[in-house]
C-alpha cells in the first residue's frame, strides 16, 4: 500500500503566503500604472477626484459651467452715481502730485566736531559757532568700549538737549579684545596662531563672517547711546609689522572686494539712523586706492556717509576725492590734528 508523503501544514501555509504576495504585487503594479499612465485623466474637484476620459465626461462634470446657466451670484464693485451738478466747471478736481510739486529734501547738516578726551568731557558746554558737535573715542585699539558706561549715554543726551550732536570714533579692525576672545575672527599666521602687529595688538579678519557682527554690535551700541555718526578708524587690512607671516587662506575675493563687502554688511546691519563713515589710509587719501590695505575710495563711498582724510593740514586739497565719490552721496571730510578749523571744508573733526 502506497502512502502519500506527509507535507504538514507548512506547505499549505507557504502556498497561501505566495498567493498573498502575488496579489500585493499585482495591486502595487496597478497603482503604479494608474499613477503614471492615468494621471492625465485624473481630475481633482472640491468633492475629491474622479477620472475624465474625454469631452463626453465634461457634459456631466459639475465643475464645467453651462453657458446657458446663469451664475449663482455676481458681486460687482459699487459704482457711485454721478454728482448732481449741472456745471462741470464747479466740480472740485484734485490734480495728482507730480515730482515737481514735491519739496526738495533738506541737505544734511555739516559736521563741525571737536574731539574730546574721555566721556567726562561731554558734560562740558557745547562749543559754539562754527562747532556744532563733539566727538568721542568709544573704542580704541585695545578693544575696550566705553559705551557700557551709562554716564556716556547720559552725557550724550544732555549734549543733544543743548542743541549739539555726538560723533563716535572707533578703532574698527585693530582690536586687541575681540580676536583674543574668538580666534575665528582673528587675523592669523600660517600655523593658525593669532597674528600681532609691532605693538602686540591683534586684528579682526575682514574675510571672516563674524567680523561684520562685531562691528554691527558696536554700531548698535553707538546708536542706543545717542550718537549720530560712527567713524571707523583702522578700517583696513594690517600693513605694518611682520605681515609676511599672515595667512588669509585661499580667498576668491581680493582685499579690496572683501573690505568693501564688509563695509556694505555693516551698513546694512547697523541702525538706519546712524551714519557710518571711514577714515582713509594715507595712501588711499593721496591716490584714492590702497591695494595693500584693501581701500578703494570710490567703492567705499557707496556705503558710507563720510570719507575722512587724517591730516594736520587745514588746507588739504579734497578735490580729487570729491570727484571720485561724486554721485554716491558720500562727502569727503577731514580728521584734522590741531585746533584751527579749515576754511574751505564743510565737514571735519578737530583733534587738538
Amino acid at each position: 500500500m502506497a502512502y502519500k508523503p506527509y507535507r504538514g501544514s507548512g506547505y499549505y501555509g507557504r502556498r497561501r503566503h505566495r498567493i498573498f504576495v502575488l496579489l500585493l504585487l499585482l495591486l502595487l503594479f496597478a497603482a503604479v500604472f494608474m499613477f503614471f499612465y492615468m494621471q492625465e485623466y485624473i481630475v481633482f474637484t472640491a468633492d475629491g477626484f474622479r477620472f475624465s476620459f474625454g469631452a463626453q465626461d465634461d457634459e456631466t462634470d459639475p465643475s464645467v459651467s453651462d453657458p446657458d446657466t446663469p451664475p449663482d451670484l455676481v458681486i460687482d464693485d459699487p459704482v457711485d452715481p454721478p454728482a448732481d451738478n449741472d456745471n462741470p466747471a464747479d466740480t472740485d478736481i484734485t490734480e495728482p502730485n507730480t515730482p515737481d510739486d514735491e519739496p526738495d529734501a533738506e541737505p544734511a547738516e555739516s559736521t563741525h566736531a571737536l574731539w574730546v578726551e574721555g566721556p567726562d568731557a561731554l558734560d562740558g558746554a557745547l562749543p559754539r559757532d562754527p562747532l556744532n558737535a563733539l566727538a568721542l573715542t568709544v573704542k580704541d585699539f585695545d578693544g575696550l568700549s566705553v559705551l557700557d558706561n551709562t554716564a556716556v549715554s547720559d552725557a550724550v543726551s544732555a549734549l543733544l538737549q543743548d542743541g549739539g550732536r555726538a560723533v563716535a570714533l572707533a578703532s574698527a579692525l585693530r582690536d586687541d579684545t575681540a580676536p583674543r576672545n574668538d580666534i575665528e575672527v582673528a587675523v592669523r599666521t600660517g600655523s593658525g596662531a593669532r597674528w600681532l602687529d609691532y605693538d602686540y595688538v591683534s586684528w579682526l579678519n575682514p574675510y571672516s563672517d563674524g567680523t561684520a557682527d562685531v562691528l554691527i554690535v558696536l554700531a548698535q551700541a553707538c546708536y542706543d547711546a545717542g550718537f549720530e555718526e560712527l567713524v571707523l578708524q583702522n578700517f583696513q587690512f594690517p600693513t605694518v609689522g611682520r605681515t609676511e607671516l599672515i595667512s588669509y587662506g585661499d580667498q576668491a575675493e581680493s582685499r579690496t572686494e572683501a573690505l568693501t563687502a564688509l563695509l556694505a554688511a555693516v551698513r546694512e546691519g547697523a541702525p538706519e539712523g546712524l551714519a557710518i563713515s571711514v577714515v582713509l589710509t594715507d595712501e588711499a587719501a593721496a591716490s584714492l586706492q590702497d591695494e595693500n590695505a584693501g581701500q578703494d575710495a570710490a567703492l567705499l563711498a557707496e556705503h558710507c556717509a563720510h570719507l575722512y582724510v587724517q591730516t594736520g593740514n587745514p588746507a588739504f586739497d579734497l578735490t580729487a576725492l570729491t570727484d571720485a565719490v561724486s554721485g554716491t552721496g558720500c562727502v569727503p571730510a577731514l580728521l584734522l590734528s590741531g585746533s584751527q578749523a579749515p576754511e574751505s571744508v564743510e565737514n571735519y573733526i578737530l583733534v587738538p
